[in-house]
């Protein structure tokens, strides 16, 4: 790793939110004590709330807060990825998980978190009375699960919601943030289109007024769903390529996840093969990119050497995450500025764990 000067990156950064989020995630890349990490939390929560102006939902980290879990004990229900996440943060603050259910019969005698995963009714029929977070990510499953929690009599202030990704009280991850606004002419670059949300984010963030969209997802159920949610929502001039974004075209093993699981990527032992291509390839030279997003699992780097030409040429707002690799948080910005000097950054965090790290780079 070269000797940087971080104070170079530090100056560019443009409000007090960014900074501190930058020296957290610095202080991880320097010594990997995760500390830092939830340091970062307490950070972005904060600002989020400051800028929300109002009270959280009452979720798992609101409960905690203030006091809500007497006992300081909780069941979680929903088996999945979100339960990994929830029992990390309950094992960071000390709250006892009782017990873990789902509604998935095949997901029953399972283990999570040391936890032999049970039917709902074992596990109210044994925990009456305490506090019980719903972890599931998409919002009709939270709905469906509250619903059968209140008709099988739970009170309400024993109900609580845990959104590691996505929580209502953040800003949405790409294109909330105050400093962005749409553009005339749009050209937008969706690197990891993953189940195709982000390309209908985009749509609605241009207020359907654009000129085209390029988007890159080398993983095959991915891009049919993402082709799918375009077809839905009747997207149009929409240019979709199979294959990952990097810094030359070359063919990779490929670690494939699932779609709800998230996380496939680029890597040597990977059991499939993907094609890459760099950006500057697959641009049509006519189109003038206005914004370019990646979360691509840890390839952000490599992505944008391949796409060097189109960012000097045209000065797109970027939108890169910096949390798939710790060293993000300086090799990403030191690349930037070292195709041009002109950008400014902001950081934000979009999430309730220690994944959704965005560096948003301005033209200015």
């Amino acid at each position: 790793m070269p000797n940087i000067d971080t104070n170079i990156i530090f100056s560019k950064l443009q409000d007090d939110e960014s900074r501190e989020l930058f020296q957290h995630r610095y202080k991880y890349y320097q010594d990997r004590d995760e500390e830092h990490l939830w340091d970062m939390l307490s950070t972005s929560r904060k600002c989020t709330l400051l800028r929300r102006k109002g009270k959280p939902l009452v979720d798992f980290w609101y409960a905690h807060e203030e006091g809500l879990l007497t006992k300081n004990e909780v069941l979680l229900y929903g088996a999945g990825l979100n339960a990994y996440y929830a029992c990390q943060f309950a094992d960071r603050y000390n709250i006892n998980v009782k017990c873990i259910c789902d509604s998935n019969v095949a997901k029953h005698n399972a283990l999570v978190c040391d936890h032999v995963v049970v039917a709902p009714e074992q596990m109210l029929a044994e925990y009456p009375d305490v506090p019980i977070i719903i972890t599931p990510v998409l919002p009709g499953s939270k709905k469906e699960i509250l619903a059968y929690l209140v008709a099988k009599g739970v009170s309400d202030d024993k109900i609580f919601l845990y959104y590691p990704f996505n929580s209502p009280e953040k800003e949405e991850q790409y294109f909330s943030p105050s400093f962005l606004t749409p553009q005339p002419n749009e050209v937008y670059v969706d690197a990891g289109c993953w189940d195709g949300e982000t390309i209908l984010d985009f749509y609605k963030f241009a207020n359907r007024k654009y000129k085209k969209i390029y988007g890159f997802e080398p993983a095959p159920e991915c891009f049919e769903r993402t082709q799918k949610c375009i077809e839905v929502a009747a997207i149009k001039n929409v240019i979709m390529n199979m294959q990952g974004l990097w810094d030359k075209k070359e063919k990779l093993n490929f670690d494939m996840a699932g779609i709800w699981q998230g996380g496939s990527h680029i890597s040597a032992g990977g059991t499939h093969s993907i094609d890459t291509i760099a950006l500057d390839e697959a641009i049509n030279p006519n189109d003038k990119v206005t914004f370019i997003k990646m979360d691509i699992e840890g390839a952000e780097l490599k992505a944008l050497q391949g796409a060097k030409n189109t960012i000097m040429r045209d000065l797109p707002r970027l939108a890169i995450c910096i949390y798939h690799k710790p060293e993000d948080i300086i090799t990403v910005p030191e690349y930037i500025l070292s195709i041009s000097s002109k950008y400014v950054f902001y950081i934000r965090h979009h999430s309730n764990c220690f994944n959704e790290t965005v560096l948003y780079a301005i033209p200015k």
